[in-house]
């Protein structure tokens, strides 16, 4: 398997950014937009890492995906923590229905002004 450092692979991902959003430009469209993914909508900003994936290859973390879906049966209960946009805990969901849930949190610091 081929193993690639941090900032090599920060650098494709530029790089494929950059391709997907100048032939989005040319097609008139912006890089933020709402997108179908398999049986899923998505609302994405495709200059962030992980919505530009499951803009290019329907998800994120396909290990991740591979080994849920192993794991996931109709009625699951499940915990995501840290869940950003859901780029697990709406495909965990899907498995999970109709009787299962999926208590998605994303515990991102806020500044509150008094």
């Amino acid at each position: 398997m081929l193993s690639l450092t941090t900032q090599t692979k920060i650098k494709i991902a530029k790089l494929i950014f950059a391709a997907v959003l100048f032939s989005r430009r040319l097609a008139g469209k912006k890089s933020r937009g709402v997108f179908r993914r398999g049986d899923l909508q998505w609302e994405l900003d495709l200059s962030e890492g992980i919505d530009l994936s499951i803009f290019l290859f329907g998800g994120f973390e396909r290990d991740v995906r591979k080994a849920y879906d192993r794991l996931i049966n109709p009625g699951t209960i499940i915990l995501d923590i840290g869940a950003n946009i859901g780029a697990h805990a709406l495909p965990m969901a899907l498995r999970a229905s109709p009787d299962g849930k999926v208590f998605a949190f994303e515990p991102t610091l806020l500044r509150w002004k008094r």
